[in-house]
């Protein structure tokens, strides 16, 4: 696949943009935040489209800049001889993206069926081998293998051996086995279908036995009634000549109850009269020094006024002139009047409050005692006048009240003391009566609740069968579990074969690109099933990929990436190579060498590599350079 012009109406920072690139190596060159892996992302929107909904992280970021502008663009690549133009509408969400494909040479459009990509039509790859082999995002060569489909990358390796044929079948029936398998029985939850039946019998199980279990109970506790109903009737025939006055007792009984609240009361009262006197005479001794005061103050006042009433009388009066002519101007002022009015008003509201607060607590005292008094009134069944002025009457009648009730309660206590004496065999008898009928109604009521609640279980002899059908099924499938097993066993001699043929063979073809990108340091390379990677030192001793620098590291992946390319791609058209800042954690020598080998991978493979830098080296001449 060649891809030969980008048109960009709207996507990211470029508005009607236009890109044409060359067979081979093509770069890309720009300074930070010039659009660079913005062309790369828009070549995989239009190849596998964008994310799903408008909140995803790409397709808000490379939503136009300019509003106005359409979010899309197109196209032009040839693959396999054939010129294709595919142009894209991109909306808010997935299903408003429109995506067109159009064949040059048979001037035809092609329908992409239904969930199918341009990269899955034409390339014939889906987007994750593009990811992990084509496409190589910003500033990393290193494929997300955590999240590829590496089933997928392993049965595309083994389908483009020739000598392995058969091993790609072997495999793909083999991941059936093994999926079959754990649906019977799965090794990472507990979801299979035997551990369904499990869960299923153990609760059919409980069931079986809570219905037994509460059916016995039920039988136990009808058979304890029968034996209590039978001991109650004895206990009564035996004390049936046993007979009081229950009427008598149980007057009794409530006189004696309700003495203890009426003494609580009566020492409630006591207490407050107590408090009441002591408020009384507090607030006595705090008003007297007040009252004096007040009274001075009053007849200063009057005297002022009364010296300015009668101040021209007092100017006649031989020796008492200089001070009558001092008071006549203020006797002239009526504002002299109003001032020393005034003053004899707020003497007098003055008094008022400060009254009023010292009888303050009195007042409350008073009242909690009236409260007490009127509760006591309502325990002796007697009439009570809320009010200091029915203080004294309320006394008189609560007094009355209070020797009623003493000689009442004298009498009851003398009944119940009787009556306990005389009949302390028959409140034995009593006693025992009250355990038989208590213990009876609950033993009844319980019955009756258990053998409600049995009517609702299910059917014992339904669980029964439906336990027999769950042990057959269980018995079924871990028969059909262990043909899996077995099975399985079996096909995993196939991913040996990745192990023993092509995953060197694999492993080979990566070690060469990756002497050409390390001159000749690095060559022995190992490749897993899973794609990780590990390399011979210059000791001999293999080691893993974490063990060495970031830069060696992502020369590795660059190899296995360029291996992926040409062993993934289809015979007649290579897969083109996008690497997005690649060589960041390169040094310069390192950097040179990864040039010259992508350029010669591209040259030999009829491969194009379009590459993004934002540094332009003096080895770029020989390549296709764009300046953004």
């Amino acid at each position: 696949m060649t891809i030969h012009e980008i048109k960009i109406e709207g996507f990211g920072k470029h508005i009607n943009f236009d890109l044409s690139l060359n067979e081979g190596l093509n770069i890309i060159l720009g300074s930070n935040e010039s659009g660079k892996s913005t062309v790369a992302a828009f070549v995989r929107a239009l190849l596998y489209g964008m994310p799903d909904i408008d909140t995803c992280k790409d397709r808000k970021k490379y939503r136009p800049w300019d509003k106005n502008a359409k979010f899309g663009g197109n196209m032009t690549f040839e693959h396999n001889g054939v010129v294709y133009i595919v142009s894209a509408d991109f909306g808010k969400t997935k299903k408003e993206d429109t995506i067109s494909l159009y064949n040059v040479t048979a001037d035809e459009k092609i329908e992409l069926n239904y969930g199918k990509t341009v990269g899955e039509t034409v390339l014939g790859i889906s987007a994750e081998a593009y990811d992990i082999s084509s496409y190589a995002a910003q500033l990393s060569s290193k494929p997300d293998l955590e999240n590829a489909n590496l089933d997928y990358l392993f049965d595309r390796i083994m389908k483009k051996s020739e000598e392995d044929k058969v091993s790609s079948a072997d495999i793909l029936a083999g991941k059936r086995i093994r999926s079959a398998a754990e649906s019977i029985m799965s090794q990472k939850n507990a979801s299979g279908i035997l551990e369904n039946l499990q869960q299923k019998k153990a609760s059919t199980e409980s069931s079986i036995e809570k219905v037994n279990s509460v059916k016995a109970e039920a039988e136990k506790m009808r058979n304890d009634y029968n034996k209590m109903q039978q001991a109650l009737n004895e206990e009564k025939d035996r004390h049936v000549s046993t007979k009081t006055d229950m009427a008598e007792v149980a007057r009794a009984v409530e006189t004696v109850s309700l003495h203890g609240d009426v003494k609580k009361s009566v020492k409630s009262i006591k207490e407050l009269d107590t408090e009441l006197a002591e408020a009384a005479q507090k607030a006595k001794r705090t008003r007297k020094p007040m009252n004096i005061i007040y009274s001075i103050l009053i007849i200063l006042c009057v005297v002022c006024i009364l010296l300015l009433a009668f101040a021209p009388q007092i100017a006649k009066v031989s020796f008492l002139a200089g001070f009558g002519d001092f008071l006549m101007p203020w006797a002239r002022k009526a504002l002299s009047y109003i001032i020393l009015g005034a003053f004899a008003v707020l003497l007098t509201l003055w008094q008022i409050i400060f009254t009023f607060l010292c009888n303050k607590n009195v007042h409350r005292t008073r009242d909690e005692l009236f409260l007490c008094e009127s509760e006591l009134a309502e325990l002796l069944e007697v009439e009570y006048v809320y009010g200091a002025k029915k203080h004294s009457y309320n006394r008189s009648v609560i007094n009355e009240a209070l020797d009623k009730h003493t000689s009442e309660y004298k009498r009851s206590r003398s009944i119940l003391e009787n009556e306990d004496n005389k009949n302390k065999m028959y409140s034995e008898h009593l006693a025992l009566v009250e355990e038989y009928t208590e213990k009876i109604a609950y033993t009844k009521a319980s019955a009756d609740a258990l053998s409600k609640s049995i009517s609702e279980m299910e059917d014992i002899y339904v669980l029964q069968e439906d336990l027999s059908e769950i042990n057959a099924a269980i018995e079924l499938y871990k028969r059909r579990h262990e043909a899996l097993v077995l099975a399985g066993e079996v096909m995993e001699d196939a991913y040996q074969r990745w192990q023993s043929d092509i995953g060197p063979a694999f492993g080979k073809n990566a070690g060469e690109i990756l002497r050409n990108l390390t001159e000749g340091r690095y060559e022995n390379v190992k490749v897993a099933r899973n794609f990780d990677m590990s390399l011979k030192d210059s000791d001999g001793t293999l080691r893993r990929a974490y063990n060495y620098s970031g830069a060696t590291v992502d020369q590795m992946y660059l190899a296995l990436r360029l291996s992926l390319v040409k062993t993934l791609s289809p015979a007649d058209g290579m897969l083109p190579v996008i690497l997005d800042d690649p060589f960041v954690q390169y040094d310069s020598n390192r950097k040179k060498a990864a040039y010259l080998t992508v350029e010669k991978f591209a040259k030999e493979n009829n491969v194009q590599v379009i590459m993004t830098t934002c540094i332009n080296e003096p080895f770029y001449e020989s390549s296709s350079v764009v300046n953004l």
